[in-house]
């Protein structure tokens, strides 16, 4: 209590004077702070006074608050981790404790953790007094991603910054169209093959490059039959999913549209999905009859009449 007490005063003394060593006397104590979770990690080696060893922060996030949990590692190439492994989640802020060899030589480490399927790990390192780099698994780097500290020095206070964020879902929407019967056929070049296909989702940003519209925010692709076309659709997504309908405008009144394969999909990070929505055109022109068929209608006419009059006379 005495020491506490003492160090409150010390601390106040300076403050009201100014004095340029309060920044230093802070960082004792919270290297004291240090010394106490490694006394938590290590009891027996604090217990015997010794001090020769670094800490390694690691701060891990899921940028879409995933709750799934991974593994965090430390490997040191001449010190000794007091645990080499810890279970990590989102939000964690959990401490790697590095026994310092009594050689004054420094140690180089090493913190990653495992991938997580569908999601891409960006690494930042920040430290005290030694140099650190970060390699995310895109960098061409022989010994792998994450934080690497070289020339760590005793009691050296290093942080690891992990982020990891959903990888884009794909969703590939076919074209097809189909013409049924010869007069349709025939008649071609009076149909308007086009089509608008839509694709919405309710939450802002969920698709790139969307547009809001009256049924959310939606990407839209203008096609041109008769042949095949694809629309490619690119969402940022979220481990629980991302819900997206499809939809379709059409020109023409002889043409009908059927996305049936095209349900409401939910989609996931680095998902790949596809769906087809077809398009059935028929003939509407006014049907006409060749001189066969004109002969046979007169003499029904003609029959019809000739009963009528008959009848009424």
């Amino acid at each position: 209590m005495i020491a506490k007490g003492g160090t409150l005063r010390i601390l106040q003394y300076n403050s009201k004077l100014g004095n340029p060593n309060l920044m230093e006397k802070l960082m004792n104590i919270k290297r004291a702070f240090l010394v106490l979770a490694a006394a938590l990690l290590m009891p027996g080696l604090v217990m015997a006074g010794a001090t020769s060893f670094a800490t390694f922060e690691v701060d891990f996030n899921f940028d879409d608050n995933n709750p799934v949990a991974t593994t965090a590692y430390i490997s040191c190439d001449g010190g000794l981790p007091i645990k080499s492994e810890q279970e990590i989640k989102d939000g964690d802020n959990i401490i790697f404790v590095v026994n310092h060899p009594e050689d004054p030589n420094d140690i180089d480490c090493r913190v990653w953790v495992d991938d997580v399927d569908n999601y891409t790990t960006d690494y930042e390192c920040y430290n005290s007094d030694s140099s650190c780099s970060d390699y995310d698994l895109s960098d061409d780097n022989a010994d792998g991603p994450g934080c690497f500290y070289t020339s760590v020095e005793l009691l050296d206070e290093n942080e690891c910054e992990v982020d990891l964020y959903p990888d884009d879902a794909l969703l590939e929407v076919y074209k097809t169209w189909e013409v049924l019967g010869n007069r349709a056929q025939a008649n071609l070049d009076t149909i308007d093959f086009k089509a608008r296909l839509i694709a919405c989702a309710s939450d802002q940003g969920v698709i790139q490059d969307s547009v809001l519209t009256d049924r959310g925010y939606c990407v839209r692709k203008t096609v041109t039959g008769p042949g095949p076309q694809h629309m490619d659709v690119y969402f940022n997504t979220h481990w629980e999913g991302n819900t997206i309908r499809i939809f379709e405008r059409i020109f023409d009144s002889s043409v009908e549209s059927d996305a049936s394969d095209c349900p409401n999909f939910t989609v996931f990070p680095g998902g790949d999905y596809e769906c087809t929505v077809v398009n059935t055109v028929f003939y509407e022109g006014i049907p006409t009859l060749n001189q066969y068929g004109l002969a046979i209608m007169v003499l029904l006419m003609l029959g019809v009449g000739f009963v009528g009059f008959r009848r009424f006379v």
